[in-house]
């Protein structure tokens, strides 16, 4: 283990190292317990900010290369990943500065009530599945994430099939529009992963605070390790295409799933980056000899991850669901019509079966995030061109 010198952030009145409450959105001491709220420690801030070094120590994994950002007070540390011991590797300052943090509002004793009480409601999981002693780890972390905005131009051409009594008739569309994008959440650690972090979107950036070093207290946290460029090729750039084409089609039709896109041109600029801390809870979960890697949004309380089904529970689920809209249908039989007790009976079997289908989708791939297309900011869309031509 390397050590290097720090600034600590101390109790005004003993001196001792403080701690983040995150019930509290307070700092305690932890020996005479006095607490301090954010503007009673506004001097010391300062004094962090000007001093050459910083109060914090990032440490880095031999064994995994993660990193992870722990106040002078911890004496010891693990990897929160392979369980390794963590060695300093540089300093909270500069680039690796964030911008904006959103604060822990929840306990780890807080964070696992929340999490075992989502797993079991309507669940349709293994029924031991979500016992707590399945729960091997439950760690806290401020994730790093860039917020990138930008503006973009893009055009789209699709085509669509139609069938009639005279054949079959393709109509080609294409479209030209502008709009801003605002503030796409895109992890900027490497070792995580990004599709299980998109599940637990969106943050509420309301609740965005500009980044105090206090709030890292007794917690842990990390510093990005892809920066901006990285960021743009691997996730922003698919995002910005995916809202950029949704956008467009949305304004050719409601329903996307009738075209066939066709091709796509986006071109993006004016990019704006901030770096923030955002709260998540990680859960590893063992159950049957399989182990499964979720997590919880601590602002918002969504998981995210894969679930054991219970194929049982979703077959008798579907049985019950069918015989109750069959005696539906057949007291409406007797009672109305039974041309209406047919239509009843086809519209809310197809009702039942497609809201069963969704739901079990959550337990064979990982839960869906905001759409990308939600961040386009509102009132910036402008449709500057719309052509539409008959192919037969």
């Amino acid at each position: 283990m390397v050590s290097m010198n720090t600034v600590d952030h101390k109790c005004i009145s003993c001196g001792a190292a403080l701690d983040y409450n995150v019930s509290t959105q307070t700092w305690i001491c932890k020996y005479c317990k006095k607490e301090y709220r954010l503007e009673d420690l506004d001097e010391n801030i300062k004094k962090f900010d000007s001093a050459p070094v910083y109060n914090f120590q990032i440490y880095e994994c031999n064994n995994c290369g993660a990193k992870a950002i722990t106040n002078e007070s911890t004496s010891s540390t693990t990897c929160v990943y392979c369980g390794n011991s963590l060695i300093i590797k540089k300093r909270l300052i500069g680039e690796y500065k964030p911008d904006y943090i959103i604060p822990f509002r929840n306990t780890k004793e807080q964070a696992l009530e929340i999490f075992l009480k989502k797993l079991k409601r309507y669940d349709l999981s293994d029924r031991h599945f979500s016992d707590e002693k399945n729960i091997k780890k439950i760690n806290c972390l401020y994730v790093p994430y860039w917020l990138v905005s930008c503006d973009v131009m893009a055009s789209v051409k699709a085509m669509m099939t139609v069938e009639n009594d005279n054949g079959v008739k393709c109509k080609l569309y294409s479209g030209l529009g502008g709009m801003k994008l605002n503030r796409i959440p895109a992890d900027a650690k490497r070792n995580l992963s990004d599709e299980l972090l998109q599940g637990i979107e969106p943050f509420n950036y309301d609740e965005l605070k500009p980044f105090e070093y206090p709030y890292l207290a007794g917690m842990f946290a990390e510093c990005y390790d892809e920066g901006k460029d990285e960021i743009r090729k691997n996730q922003i750039k698919e995002r910005v295409e995916e809202a950029a084409v949704d956008k467009l089609f949305k304004s050719i039709s409601k329903n996307r799933s009738n075209f066939v896109l066709q091709s796509k041109s986006v071109f993006s600029n004016e990019y704006k980056f901030e770096y923030v801390l955002v709260p998540v809870w990680f859960i590893t979960l063992d159950y049957k000899g399989k182990t499964y890697e979720l997590c919880l949004n601590d602002q918002t309380r969504k998981i995210s991850g894969i679930k054991q089904l219970n194929t049982t529970k979703v077959v008798a689920l579907r049985f019950i669901c069918s015989i109750i809209v069959i005696l539906l249908s057949a007291y409406l039989k007797y009672n109305v019509s039974e041309d209406f007790s047919l239509i009843f009976l086809i519209i809310f079997l197809m009702l039942v079966n497609y809201v069963i289908s969704r739901k079990t989708l959550q337990y064979t791939k990982l839960n869906q995030g905001k759409k990308s297309v939600d961040y386009v900011e509102q009132g910036t869309f402008v449709l500057m061109d719309i052509k539409k031509e008959d192919s037969y």
